[in-house]
């Protein structure tokens, strides 16, 4: 029986073209694609260039325009619809409604549902592919499918070597692993794992790295694309006022950043310290997985309150979220009298080593510090927290008592290595960032996915 997959692009036409590859794979096994994309203007030319169909959302959205009479009772029908919790779940992860009104945020979302629904009235889909993610034509799309028990699978990033995985919600547990029922390794797996460790150990993460802020040719591409989608072939998906936005929002970043540089500190030689890296504010993982450690001035003042005496806390920001943060919260964090701003080009690996704990939210720094054998204490649900190697705190009044437990301590190396290889069985094979195209990955994604498709 044929069964049939569609394809959810928030991003760019490489994303598409990514999963077109995907689908070819597939295509040999029986399997159909559809495509969907957040841009009219990709939908256009890979209808021309390749005679591919690609159903533009925006675009479905302004064919079938009309006047959503009483907002409040869609939102009501549609949460009752989709069982959620609350509405603005569907767009509090997307980066181009931040500074949306709450008004313009429901209206999207509902015509964003109401071109699911009809997509899935005409196609009978059997599963929903994506990266992970906030956008609204991801989250809509996941709600929709979810209603009708359609099997939704959304690749996402794992911090081990040319592997990612596969989730089925966008809000669940990356790692389900309950270790204390998994069999003890053997000595071939434990020969494994320690090949794996030196990997981790000897290869710095791409994602730890750091560069000054430069204009790009990327960027400049980037910005301009926008003002043609805004003007010409995506209004609605981009409209002109969401550039000026942004154009605004990225001069505040460059401000922010620029005035920054006088407030950051150096490490002090000899100081005891633990360290808590900021997150990118933005981020997926900080406003639907974790947001109530959103406020991270909040977090930094309670961390730096419930530190032992002679200690101070360390702290910088996400090397790819640089001048995000507004120069006046800068300003009162580095005011907290126990807490160092370090500049962002300190290294946070040797940050890790010095610390006599690491604390974060759900950031992969927090898995480099296990792999290190430093403590970690979690605030916010992560694949690593809960399995017996993290100090994890589920109530902010626990927080001192949970530090002082984990100064001095290490993660039980055993569990830490058992951790490592039962992740290795849980993650696939593959890279799905865009950055290799080759037959290989292509092959090796297109696997997991099928995989994921046959698992009850």
């Amino acid at each position: 029986m044929s069964r049939t997959v569609l394809f959810v692009g928030a991003h760019n036409r490489r994303e598409i073209e990514f999963y077109i590859r995907i689908a070819e794979h597939l295509s040999r096994k029986g399997i159909r694609a559809v495509f969907t994309s957040q841009y009219n203007r990709h939908a256009v030319e890979l209808s021309q260039e390749r005679g591919i169909d690609v159903i533009s959302i925006p675009r479905w959205i302004e064919l079938h325009w009309h006047e959503i009479p009483s907002p409040l009772d869609a939102v009501k029908a549609a949460e009752t619809k989709y069982n959620l919790v609350s509405f603005r779940q569907v767009y509090n992860g997307d980066r181009e409604l931040f500074e949306c009104s709450e008004d313009e945020c429901i209206d999207r979302a509902l015509r964003y549902f109401e071109a699911w629904e009809a997509i899935f009235d005409a196609s009978s889909v059997d599963a929903v592919v994506s990266a992970i993610g906030g956008e609204l034509i991801r989250t809509t799309s996941y709600f929709a499918a979810r209603r009708r028990g359609i099997k939704t699978l959304y690749l996402n990033f794992f911090p081990l070597p040319h592997r990612f995985v596969i989730v089925r919600t966008l809000d669940g547990d990356f790692l389900n692993l309950d270790l204390a029922s998994l069999p003890d390794l053997s000595p071939t797996q434990e020969m494994e794992v320690q090949r794996l460790l030196d990997q981790l150990i000897s290869e710095a993460p791409r994602f730890f790295s750091w560069h000054p802020p430069a204009i790009k040719a990327e960027y400049l591409h980037k910005f301009f694309s926008r003002w043609y989608f805004a003007l010409f072939t995506d209004r609605y998906a981009y409209p002109s006022r969401w550039v000026f936005r942004k154009t605004r929002y990225i001069l505040r970043r460059i401000f922010n950043y620029i005035l920054s540089q006088g407030l950051y500190e150096r490490p002090q030689p000899g100081e005891r310290f633990l360290f808590f890296p900021l997150h990118d504010a933005e981020d997926f993982q900080l406003r639907v997985r974790a947001p109530h450690c959103q406020n991270q001035e909040f977090v930094v003042q309670l961390i730096a309150e419930s530190l032992p005496i002679g200690f101070k806390l360390y702290t910088k920001e996400h090397p790819n979220f640089l001048g995000g943060i507004n120069i006046n919260v800068l300003r009162r964090i580095k005011r907290i009298p126990n807490v160092r701003l370090l500049p962002p080009y300190v290294s946070a690996l040797n940050m890790i080593s010095a610390a006599e704990a690491i604390i974060t939210v759900n950031s992969t720094v927090g898995f480099e510090a296990l792999v290190r054998g430093k403590p970690v204490i979690t605030l916010g649900p992560s694949f690593y927290r809960g399995k017996g190697i993290t100090f994890d705190v589920d109530n902010f009044y626990d927080l001192p008592r949970v530090i002082k437990q984990a100064i001095g301590s290490r993660p039980d190396e055993g569990l830490v290595r058992k951790f490592l290889y039962y992740a290795v069985q849980k993650t696939y094979s593959g890279d799905y960032t865009l950055r290799d195209f080759s037959e290989d990955n292509i092959r090796q994604v297109a696997q997991a996915i099928l995989e994921e498709m046959d698992r009850v």
